[in-house]
């Protein structure tokens, strides 16, 4: 069985680690790595497929956390112990590929992934489906499935209380946090990482600010409590809300 979830590139050539998560725009990140790939590194399947991606040296199956979890209006996490180190070991390489490297090896690679504020995080969820069922759909009924996409058991240790990762790049701060990591891992990137997969998605640019009521807002507050503590979150001020109230 292929490996679908949670996707990852393990990367020898370039000694780190990427895991993607949910609605950060990972998958214009994972692309760009996947080229950058030495033939012995590990890449998982990209579902749908994608041009630039191909996955190689795996034939397990890993899925150590969901990609979703659902929590009716509270966080409530399901049983058992889940993170990054257990998601990479549980990978099954190709026999007789040298990208099986000793467990201890894979741990000193560097491991990235990357996170985005929460409320921002689910209006972008919500765009998705409502694309997907030509625009039938609202914030609210979204918000009523109880379906979140909550990324922080990739990330952190078995408690949930700290981050087990080398890095989280903010989706907010993604041209400097980038330009940091590719410089540290001695990739060649340009600004540009010339992928934008999923932009169809959203043509309605409105911040979450004006899209979500309080309560709505409340709601994502408690549900990703934890990733707002972790990174410390805020509800902002979007740029120029106050003009874009009073057009």
């Amino acid at each position: 069985m292929v490996v679908k979830n949670p996707s990852m590139i393990i990367s020898h050539k370039h000694k780190f680690i990427f895991i993607k998560t949910v609605k950060t725009a990972g998958s214009s990140l994972e692309v760009f790595f996947a080229r950058h790939c030495g033939p012995d590194d590990v890449l998982t399947l990209f579902d749908p497929p994608i041009e630039g991606h191909q996955p190689r040296n795996n034939e397990g199956s890993c899925n150590p956390s969901l990609n979703f979890m659902h929590i009716p209006f509270g966080p409530r996490l399901p049983g058992g112990a889940s993170s990054v180190i257990v998601s990479v070991f549980t990978i099954i390489c190709r026999p007789g590929c040298s990208a099986a490297r000793p467990f201890r090896h894979l741990e000193q690679l560097f491991q990235v992934l990357r996170e985005r504020n929460p409320w921002d995080k689910v209006l972008s969820h919500y765009h998705m489906h409502a694309y997907r069922l030509g625009g039938a759909l609202s914030p609210r009924s979204i918000l009523r499935q109880g379906k979140f996409p909550i990324n922080y058991p990739r990330y952190t240790n078995p408690s949930r209380s700290r981050i087990i990762v080398d890095r989280v790049v903010r989706y907010e701060n993604l041209p400097d946090e980038l330009g940091e990591i590719f410089t540290r891992l001695n990739v060649p990137f340009d600004g540009d990482l010339g992928v934008r997969k999923k932009g169809h998605f959203r043509n309605d640019r409105t911040p979450y600010q004006l899209v979500f009521s309080p309560q709505q807002r409340q709601i994502v507050e408690r549900v990703f409590a934890r990733e707002i503590q972790l990174h410390g979150y805020r509800f902002a001020q979007a740029p120029n809300l106050e003009g874009m109230v009073n057009a």
